[in-house]
This record gives C-alpha cells, structure tokens and sequence, in this order.
C-alpha cells in the first residue's frame, strides 16, 4: 500500500510540528519543511496508520488498512496491493 497525507511535507513526521501546536505556535516559513497539517492532527493520523499496519503484519487484520482513507480524511490512497484483501 502506498498512500499520501494532503498537507504534509517531509518534516511534518517528526515531533517539531507537533511540538509548534502544542505552543500554539505558528512560523509561517516552516511551512515548505513541516507542512501546513496542525501538529497535533498528523501525531492522531500518525498513531492511525501505526495502528492499522500493526493490526496488518501482526494480527493478519487488513480491514483497519483498507479503511484509512474512510477513518482519516488527509488519506489518499495512492496503490493499494493487500492481495484482494480489501474487497
């Protein structure tokens, strides 16, 4: 499965965002590097894809991934290959 997150760049996966939010901080300039994605919306996107990936590779669960794009709005799934599993 390959999927996108609208708002995000390549930065917006690591605590700064996150941290910026939580300080109700905002740097406009940060923008290019962190996305435009509130901080605390991609840590709650975040523990959802963490979540559905686990429940895939150690529960053999494929429903929660084949669900993202429903449960997560930002989601847009690019190719998704689960063997048939999210018919």
């Amino acid at each position: 499965m390959f999927l996108t997150i609208n708002g995000t760049a390549h930065m917006s996966f690591v605590d700064l965002p996150l941290v910026l939010s939580l300080l109700d901080f905002t740097a406009p300039g940060l923008e290019r590097a962190i996305g435009t994605i509130d901080g605390k919306r991609i840590a709650s996107i975040t523990d959802d894809i963490l979540g559905a990936v686990t429940s895939f590779l150690f529960n053999g669960k494929a429903r929660p991934l084949c669900q993202l794009e429903d449960k997560v709005e930002e989601a847009v799934v690019v190719e998704r290959d689960l063997k048939r599993a999210c018919r």
